[in-house]
């Protein structure tokens, strides 16, 4: 008996109350309840470095693309050269050496077999090479953005005039050609657009 009462009064002189437990210190300050950080949208990057790194890729992906094509279109002057891009589905060297090859002479633009009238292939270095400099334009960046838009959909326009003469006009068919369609739409819808939208977001919030 003597036990339980002289262990019942051990306990509530040891044994910390409520009161002091919740008491704040005097000379600490007082603890701020932390908030969850919020997930939301990160801010969207001024030229997004993402999409400046995918549109030089692709336009070094045509470039190459591009020489290999001049390089039949100097080669196929051998009569024994076949150029690996015959297939049993079409031949690109029946495509490279018919008229629809240099389109401003076809167009009237320039006189035929001058130093101006540059084959799809020259046309095509130069405008892959103007998509793999896009991250050093000397432009603005809503300029920038602007420009590579225009750019990008004259592309698309011109690879729809191309897919409607192999396909309706020479009814052939080019991988070399069909690979300058799919880099074309893609730096638009993943590379031009994506540049478009990030700057017009930032404009709109006013940076």
């Amino acid at each position: 008996m003597v036990f339980k009462v002289c262990f019942r009064a051990w306990r509530r002189c040891c044994t910390p109350t409520k009161k002091n437990v919740h008491r704040p210190q005097r000379h600490g300050a007082p603890e701020s309840p932390r908030t969850p950080l919020r997930k939301g949208r990160k801010k969207p990057e001024a030229m997004g470095p993402a999409y400046q790194k995918r549109v030089c890729a692709l336009g070094i992906a045509g470039a190459l693309v591009a020489i290999y094509a001049m390089h039949v279109e100097h080669a196929m002057a051998d009569p024994f050269y076949e150029p690996a891009c015959v297939t049993r589905w079409g031949s690109c060297a029946a495509v490279f050496s018919s008229a629809y090859a240099h389109p401003l002479s076809l167009w009237g633009l320039v006189a035929p077999k001058s130093d101006f009238d540059f084959s799809l292939a020259s046309l095509g270095v130069l405008n892959y090479g103007v998509f793999a400099l896009f991250p050093v334009w000397p432009l603005g960046r809503d300029a920038a953005a602007t420009a590579l838009l225009v750019v990008s959909v004259c592309s698309c326009l011109f690879s729809c005039y191309l897919l409607y003469v192999l396909k309706v006009v020479l009814q052939d068919f080019c991988i070399v050609c069909t690979t300058f369609h799919v880099i074309n739409f893609s730096t638009l819808f993943f590379g031009a657009v994506p540049v478009y939208r990030s700057r017009a977001a930032l404009t709109k919030k006013g940076e």
